[in-house]
């Protein structure tokens, strides 16, 4: 998915909208119906997705076990790893740098900004719930 955000402004548009409807179901609606199994395996895989190695580092100082078990992985994910998030206000913060530096304001960079926004305001209470020390 991350690869997928780096496609194109519309797989960027798509891979926020799915990780925003991730992270509504089963961290931001309880009442969601979802198995425990399948609901901690993704709010495992929304964390690890939307934190940079270095995030993971520092809210899990010993890893995620099960990570390890994924070619190519450490128990903090990928080695490099940016996350999502930061992919999200780096492409906000150079969005809007090419507008105020009087790039045409398209539709499709409408859309791309609507959808950083939302995801990142599914992303704030979410974070703020999962990690409290962050």
């Amino acid at each position: 998915m991350i690869e997928l955000y780096n496609l194109s402004i519309d797989s960027r548009i798509l891979v926020l909208q799915i990780f925003r409807y991730i992270i509504e179901d089963c961290c931001l609606s309880p009442e969601e119906p979802i198995p425990g199994k399948r609901k901690k395996l993704l709010v495992q895989m929304l964390t690890v997705a939307c934190n940079s190695e270095q995030v993971l580092h520092h809210v899990y100082p010993d890893g995620l076990e099960w990570l390890e078990s994924l070619p190519g992985w450490t128990k903090w994910g990928v080695p490099g790893q940016t996350g999502l998030l930061h992919l999200v206000s780096g492409t906000l913060i150079e969005r809007t740098t090419e507008i105020l530096g009087g790039r045409a304001l398209t539709e499709q960079i409408v859309r791309e900004i609507c959808a950083a926004v939302k995801f990142l305001q599914v992303c704030v209470p979410w974070i703020s719930m999962r990690y409290p020390c962050l």
